[in-house]
């Protein structure tokens, strides 16, 4: 009686140890996935608010004062071709005085004020510590 119960013990000792690493895993990526999304769709959705401001306007140097050091707005004489591009990069931040992680987003804009190629940022770190921050607790679990 006592051996079947140790075994019995001893296979839900497993079985549930192999389930909640399974399950940290997967939560893992769902939070990494989740964390990427809402980074990417905050790009796009700056992206909108400066083409309307661009527009609007046509002044990039108010825009750029709205949305700070993550924005850069060069003016083309020319009308502006670029396929829109999102990259993860690496940069040196002077504040920081290190490099940090960004996600960036490239486009350009013409309109009858104006052609630019504009290009915003955003620190990926935020998510980083997050996920890592999860994913130390889980292990310590």
């Amino acid at each position: 009686m006592n051996s079947l119960l140790n075994k019995t013990s001893r296979y839900y000792i497993i079985f549930s140890l192999l389930i909640f690493t399974v399950g940290g895993i997967i939560f893992f990526f769902q939070i990494r996935r989740i964390l990427d999304i809402d980074l990417t769709e905050s790009l796009y959705n700056e992206k909108r608010l400066i083409e309307l401001e661009l527009v609007k306007s046509g002044n990039p140097l108010v825009t750029k004062l709205v949305y700070g050091n993550n924005l850069e707005i060069e003016e083309s004489k020319e009308r502006v071709v670029i396929h829109e591009t999102l990259i993860d990069t690496v940069l040196y931040e002077t504040l920081e005085e290190e490099t940090l992680p960004f996600r960036q987003l490239r486009f350009g804009l013409n309109s009858v004020k104006g052609n630019y190629l504009i290009t915003i940022r955003k620190s990926t770190l935020e998510s980083d510590d997050l996920v890592e921050t999860i994913s130390n607790v889980l292990i310590i679990l």
